[in-house]
């Protein structure tokens, strides 16, 4: 439910459930919070960010690292 909430026309929902994705930690979720990263609202970004922090394998860190090089400048801080 929460990986299906990132799709969620309202950012509010999306921003919450990237949130709580961090407590559950599927692995499902990983590719929905890379695409995440790039939302268009800070917010969903940032909470995106800050779950897959948790995470740990190579999947997440080829994604952090393309996000970070692709972003816009204001998420490369």
């Amino acid at each position: 439910l929460l990986i299906e909430a990132l799709k969620h026309p309202d950012a509010t929902v999306r921003k919450v459930a990237a949130h709580h994705l961090v407590w559950e930690e599927p692995i499902e979720a990983e590719t929905s919070l890379i695409r995440a990263l790039y939302d268009v609202s800070d917010d969903v970004a940032g909470e995106a960010l800050f779950s897959i922090s948790y995470f740990s394998n190579q999947m997440i860190l080829r994604g952090l690292a393309e996000a970070s090089t692709s972003a816009p400048e204001r998420r490369r801080s």
